[in-house]
């Protein structure tokens, strides 16, 4: 039997979540169909992934558009997959014959300041998806209820865990920058940084935190668009560390956001950061920054 051709679109393979994903999922698949990953930026390419990367981001952002649409027909592409919003528009402005699945990882009701861009695509273009994939149920609430989609058209699937993997990493050794006296209280905070993510609040905190437990010491592992603004900021305070590797043993994970979206929606994405952690045998102690 011929195999079904399955485009996966996003922006990049490295950063941030939704790409984590799309690459885990490309290698999942590729075990079943041809998976081709359009990917725009692959100057830094930091996830796993299955299947032939195309890039369609040549000659700039004004032809990504026109390269999606080539390689979907150049290809054939039975079944095209879009992670993030952009990639979303480009999939459902291009479709042919294909079926076209996007994905929604953020609720836009309860934002502020309200994207009004953001809100025509969902209305105008999403309707005519062949299926749509929320994150957590609080997603799929909004786009039903306040942005009028099917029901039978938007699905919950939650992030998948490789839990194979994260029990190998749970082996490895804790390495702490050698700053770090023997026994600091750390915490850390993973995540992209990224102004949702909110860590120059973290970091101002911490900060009043450091004074009154002089061994207490932060972590913040992740990159991300504002990556030389986070940076820079934390070393204008009088806590400065430069870590490098990641530490699996510490004693409070700090979860920080400037949006608390819908309460479900929250607390399904800390319920598996808790799956995570079991898995690593991780302290239980989280906190909502």
């Amino acid at each position: 039997m011929k195999k079904k051709n399955v485009a996966i679109i996003t922006w990049r393979l490295s950063e941030g979540g939704a790409e984590r994903i799309a690459g885990l999922l490309s290698k999942q698949l590729e075990e079943i169909y041809n998976v081709y990953l359009f990917i725009v930026d692959v100057s830094n390419i930091v996830y796993d992934y299955g299947g032939k990367l195309v890039h369609v981001g040549v000659g700039g952002l004004q032809y990504v558009e026109y390269y999606i649409d080539r390689y979907k027909q150049e290809l054939s592409i039975d079944c095209a997959i879009s992670f993030l919003h952009e990639c979303n528009f480009y999939n459902l402005r291009t479709r042919h014959r294909e079926k076209v699945i996007v994905s929604k990882r953020c609720a836009l009701s309860p934002q502020y300041p309200i994207n009004l861009c953001s809100e025509r695509c969902v209305k105008e273009w999403y309707p005519s998806a062949d299926a749509v994939v929320a994150v957590s149920e609080g997603v799929r609430f909004d786009l039903v209820n306040n942005y009028g989609l099917l029901p039978e058209k938007v699905y919950t699937i939650y992030n998948f865990i490789d839990k194979q993997k994260i029990h190998r990493q749970a082996m490895v050794p804790p390495v702490l920058p050698n700053t770090f006296p023997q026994d600091a209280e750390i915490i850390v905070n993973i995540g992209r940084l990224t102004y949702q993510k909110n860590q120059k609040r973290l970091i101002r905190q911490f900060a009043g935190l450091a004074k009154k437990r002089p061994r207490a010491r932060l972590l913040i592992l992740g990159s991300g668009e504002l990556q030389n603004e986070v940076y820079n900021f934390y070393k204008l305070l009088p806590l400065w560390q430069n870590p490098r590797k990641i530490v699996h043993f510490f004693a409070v994970f700090v979860l920080c956001t400037i949006y608390l979206l819908f309460v479900e929606f929250y607390l399904s994405n800390l319920y598996r950061t808790v799956i995570n952690r079991q898995h690593s045998h991780l302290p239980s102690k989280l906190f909502h920054q």
